[in-house]
Order: C-alpha cells, then sequence, then structure tokens
C-alpha cells in the first residue's frame, strides 16, 4: 500500500499483513501468527461483516503496489 506505507512495512505495527490475507486479524486484533491467517472458522456473522468492511475501506482509500490473491482477499494492481 502506498497510503499508510510507514504503518504497514518494515517496522511498522501492520507490517505482517503485507503480502499475506490475514483476514482473521482484522477483527480479533490478534496481529500474531495465529491472527494473520486467512480462517475465517469460528467467527461470528458479525466479524464477517467486519472483515468484508475492512475490504471496502482498503479498495476506496488505498492504493495496491502489487498483487494478493487469498482465500477472501483479491487486489489487484493499480
Amino acid at each position: 500500500m502506498t497510503k499508510g506505507s510507514k504503518h504497514y512495512g518494515k517496522g511498522g505495527g501492520y507490517n505482517g499483513f503485507a503480502g499475506k490475507d490475514g483476514s482473521r486479524a482484522f477483527v480479533t486484533g490478534k496481529f500474531n501468527a495465529e491472527g494473520l491467517i486467512p480462517d475465517v472458522t469460528g467467527l461470528s456473522p458479525k466479524d464477517i461483516i467486519g472483515i468484508v468492511d475492512w475490504a471496502k475501506f482498503y479498495r476506496k482509500d488505498y492504493i495496491p503496489k502489487g498483487k494478493l490473491i487469498g482465500k477472501w482477499i483479491q487486489s489487484e494492481i493499480a
């Protein structure tokens, strides 16, 4: 991501999201190996809606710098 690169780049608090589908972490807040995974098994419908809302936010406000094809999130090169 171009916007917010200080957060998503090396050393940034959200760097764990770089290059992977960490859907679960968006709603659990677990920015570690346990949470930065695409598996949403056991999450509530409200949590799933939260993930969809995050995806909409990123599509609207950020310009992708690459391509990620994950289980739930897909972003294209801008």
